[in-house]
């Protein structure tokens, strides 16, 4: 997963016209290692960068509905807002109120 992780972090800052390549290095060092947080934040990113903001926004909703308390998915929201110039959306995170986009005690799948 390590390996993926450094590679895919090479492949974004030497090689610009190699995203994809980058993306798909971000997510198998994820997948491999669910608890490589750094990889997930890069992808997402990464996403947020290639115009698939959305798709990022509901994969982490997915994932912080699985795990509300897991502040280091609150911390790839911050990532994915600030790779996306939203600031303030990144500073009102609050694990209290839920995932981002969801009101407390609701879930946001339809």
């Amino acid at each position: 997963s390590e390996v993926y992780y450094y590679y895919g972090l090479l492949t974004r800052v030497y090689k610009k016209d190699m995203v994809r390549e980058a993306i798909g290095l971000f997510y198998q060092a994820y997948t491999l290692n669910p608890s490589n947080y750094d990889a997930l934040a890069e992808w997402i990113k990464l996403k947020v960068v290639t115009y698939e903001k959305n798709f990022g926004i509901k994969y982490l909703r997915a994932l912080l509905e699985a795990e509300p308390n897991n502040a280091n998915l609150y911390w790839v929201f911050g990532e994915l807002y600030f790779a996306n110039n939203e600031f303030q959306k990144a500073i009102k995170l609050d694990p209290a109120r839920g995932p981002p986009g969801t009101r407390p005690g609701t879930s946001s799948a339809r």
